[in-house]
Parts: structure tokens; sequence; C-alpha cells
């Protein structure tokens, strides 16, 4: 008889057990109980698995780059990060409020991590042999330290939920523009766009060291345009990128204007990195930890149910259709941890076989999300970033069917003495005579 591929028989029961490729994560054999004992069903059911499994590891290896999106990618990164580059140094030689020492090694620890993180990895520890060959180029302790740290603060936010949605949504944008295709949003894809974000960033940086002011060309060609009487050829440096054996031109971005005023950054508007920010602020008010965890829960729902992930783009539309998914979400939902794994179609689906009564969110619940959207909302403001100003959250609450005076009465005190004078509180005669009073008090869940 030939064997079965993928078919494992422990005691009486057969399992199907295969060997996958290994992309983001460590797992590298699928293993799954076919619940039989008899050897004709698990072939069947073996081959249908191998079938999906096939299917899918073809669909991950599909989210492979193709070069007309690798290039489009990669020439987005380089000029935004030169854009960047260029505007944080005319904002530092225009309005030297820092020291400039300390702007100069800020920059040199900038370059010298994206380089170490492109050419080894997002591992932000440096290797004694990477110190030494620090030391060697004429660099210090200091500048260790300082290189240290901006590689742990860079691998920390490329590797962040916020910076890989971040990423992803500006890759899926410059792709769209420059070849009008749809970006795959396989786990391959990501790993891909992320290399090519290390490789832009550090070349970026090592083409604008030896750079000169954009604004002195164009100021120098505008001289000779006034003295010769003739007009001023475009005199903008371009920089050459070397794409799979090709030699791409990217024009240098224009020069900003000085702001007058103002900071020289803004905060990411992604609705994850603004919750995780409130979560990080208000840890100093004491805020709950469930009030924390339902914040981070209610924006990754929000994020699944209308994919949105800029809290800017945010209508009164996305609300409303937010409502109406946790209007139609099993009553269940949130009680079990495998739900943030499930899809909103497959949970919606999951509703239509239920009883109308446990369908549905609570009016309080709803009214909770809504009310840590005017959270969301006022934060957001407060760092500057933009919110549409028809959002009227008001008009989207839910009113409770109960009246207030339908509604359980709290406890008062005198009766919540009364509960806690019980010997489950005060003090049993053994854990299996829980009612008779003694000297025994057991801190389980009964407690």
């Amino acid at each position: 008889m030939a064997t079965a591929p993928y078919l494992l028989q422990r005691g009486s029961t057969w399992s199907w057990r295969r060997r996958v490729p290994e992309f983001s994560t460590k797992t590298r054999h699928w293993q799954l109980s076919l619940r039989t004992t008899d050897r004709s069903i698990a072939c069947i059911i073996a081959r249908r698995l191998n079938y999906e499994c096939d299917r899918m590891l073809d669909a991950i290896t599909d989210g492979k780059l193709t070069p007309a999106q690798a290039k489009a990618w990669l020439t987005s990164v380089v000029r935004s990060e030169l854009d960047r580059i260029e505007r944080q140094r005319m904002i530092s030689r225009m309005d030297p409020v820092g020291s400039s020492e300390e702007d100069q090694r800020l920059d040199w620890a900038t370059a010298r991590a994206w380089s170490h993180l492109a050419s080894k990895g997002l591992h932000p520890e440096l290797s004694a042999q990477d110190r030494r060959a620090v030391l060697n180029e004429g660099s210090n302790e200091a500048g260790i330290a300082s290189l240290e740290t901006m590689l742990g603060v860079l691998s920390r936010d490329v590797l962040s939920e916020s910076g890989v949605n971040k990423m992803f949504r500006a890759a899926r944008d410059s792709i769209h523009t420059a070849t009008g295709e749809t970006l795959n949003p396989a786990a391959e894809t990501v790993l891909y766009l992320r290399q090519l974000l290390l490789a832009g960033k550090a070349a970026a940086w090592s083409a604008s060291e030896s750079r000169e002011d954009p604004s002195l060309e164009q100021a120098r060609a505008l001289a000779r345009e006034i003295l010769d009487g003739a007009p001023a050829e475009n005199t903008q440096p371009r920089e050459s990128l070397h794409i799979s054996g090709e030699t791409t031109l990217i024009e240098a971005p224009v020069p900003p204007q000085v702001p007058t005023r103002g900071p020289a950054f803004s905060f990411d508007p992604d609705i994850v990195a603004l919750v995780e920010r409130i979560n990080a602020e208000r840890d100093r008010d004491h805020i709950k930890e469930d009030t924390r965890k339902q914040l981070a829960s209610q924006a990754r729902l929000f994020i699944k149910a209308t994919g949105i992930t800029d809290v800017r783009e945010i209508t009164q539309g996305h609300l409303k259709f937010y409502k109406s998914v946790l209007l139609r979400l099993p009553t269940s939902y949130g009680k079990s941890p495998k739900d943030a794994e499930s899809t909103i179609d497959e949970f919606l689906a999951r509703a239509e076989d239920l009883p109308e009564k446990k369908v549905g969110l609570s009016p309080r619940t709803i009214n909770g999300h809504l009310d840590r959207f005017k959270l969301i909302f006022q934060f957001a403001k407060s760092e500057s970033i933009p919110i549409s100003d028809t959002i009227e959250l008001g008009l989207l609450r839910v009113r409770e069917d109960k009246r207030n005076r339908d509604k359980r009465e709290a406890f008062n005190l005198p009766e919540l003495q009364q509960v806690f004078r019980h010997p489950i509180w005060t003090g049993c005669r053994s854990t299996s005579r829980r009612r008779e009073r003694g000297n025994i008090v057991k801190a389980d869940g009964l407690y």
C-alpha cells in the first residue's frame, strides 16, 4: 500500500502533519488531529488539507514584490527621507535653538544606525567587533552610546504595530500611484517592504552626508541669471539609485520654505499609535488597566470593520457604519481571546444563526465606544492632528430600552455589610464547610 503523505498515527488516531517554510514566525510544522481511526477517511481529509495548504502557501509566496513595485517603494522611501533630512537641517541652520555639535552627533548616529540595521537586520545590539570598528573611525564611548540609543529607537519604531501600519499605508499609496497595482498584504510582503525601507533610509542618509544646501545652488543660478541676463538652468542636484542592475535618477526634493514658528515634527496619525500615546500618557493618572485594554481593542476593531487606519480620515459615515457593526455583533463578542483572530464577516455570519436576544451589544457598551472615540479625538486635537468638523458623536448614541426605575438597584451599605458578614469572608469551618463559622479564610474563586 502506498504511503499517504503528511499522515501521522498517534496511538489509534490519525493526524495531519506538514513542514512549512519559515516566514514571519518560528513555526516549522503544522499538525492537526483528524479525529478518526479509519485510515481511508484520514487519507481523504489529508488530501483536502494538502490542497488548501498549497493554495495558502502560494498566496504567501505571491506576496513578493515585483521589480516595478520594489522600484516604486524604494524611490518613495529615498525621496521622503531626503526631504525630511533637508527639512531638519534647514531648520537647524536657520533657527539654531540647540547645539550645532549635538545636531551633528544626532545626524551621525541616525545615519550609522540606518546603515547598521540595513546591513545586519533589526538587531539593536552592537557586537564587540562593531564597537571596535566605530572606535577605529574616530568616535568615542559617548558616540557609541548615542548610536545604541538610536538603534533601539529606530528598530522599535519599525517593528511596532503602528510602524508596520504606517509603512504598509505609504507603500500601498506609492505603488498604486506609480504602477496602478494593488499591494497584497501578505506576511512576506511586509518583510520585503521592511527590507527596502531600511535600505532606502540608509541610502538617503549616506547620500546626504556630502550634499550641499540646495538653496545655495539655486541662489548661484539666480545670480548668474541676473548678471548674464540669461535664464538660469535647473541646477537642482539629482541622486542616483541602483535597483536590480538599473540606475534610476531621483530628483532632489524642492527645499521647503523656512517656517516662522512651530514644531519641526508631527505626531503619527495612525489610530493604533494614537491610542498607544494616550495609554502611555494617562498611565501617570493611574488609568485602569481595563480601560487601556478597551481603547486598544476598540482601535483594532474599528480598523478591522472600516479599513481606516488614519484618524484624520474618519468621517461621520465611518462611525455610523461602525455603530451598525456593533449592533450586529454577537453579545458574547470580546469575551474570548480568540475573538481577536476572527474577521468581522465571520462574526456577522455567526450572529445570523443566533437568537435575536443574543445579537447586538448593549446600548451602554455602544455608548462606551462612542465616549472613547471622544477621548481619541480630543487627544488628537491636542497634538494638532486635524479631525473632521462634521463628526457629531451625540447623534450616534443609543437610547437604553430600560427606564431608570426598571433597572436593578445597587446594593446599599447595610446590605453590603450583611453580605460580607458571611463565613466565606469572615472565616469558615473548613474548605468543605464554607457556611459554618470558623477561622479559615480561603481566597479562592468563591471568595
